[in-house]
């Protein structure tokens, strides 16, 4: 059985730097799956360079919960639940 559900993440990025919005997905066998934990990157347009990231786990029901790194974001997921 599989279910398709649509989520919708948002940020600001300023002018002149790329914004690029990562899924976690994996694959078992001949399925995929994908999560609901995004990376959100801030990349300056001119050197490439990486200003910041941020991680966001959405909930079926709209709750999401924000964090600047991982451990961060793990440690509201288990208060969270």
């Amino acid at each position: 059985m599989s279910e398709e559900v649509t989520i919708e993440v948002n940020s600001i990025v300023n002018p002149g730097y790329i914004l690029q919005i990562k899924q976690a997905s994996g694959f078992c066998g001949h399925s995929s799956a994908k999560t609901e934990l995004f990376k959100i990157v801030h990349v300056e347009g001119k050197t490439g360079k990486v200003v910041k990231e941020e991680y966001e786990w959405t909930f079926k029901n709209g709750t999401t919960l924000k964090a600047e790194n991982p451990s961060s974001l793990l440690k509201q997921l288990s208060d969270y639940n």
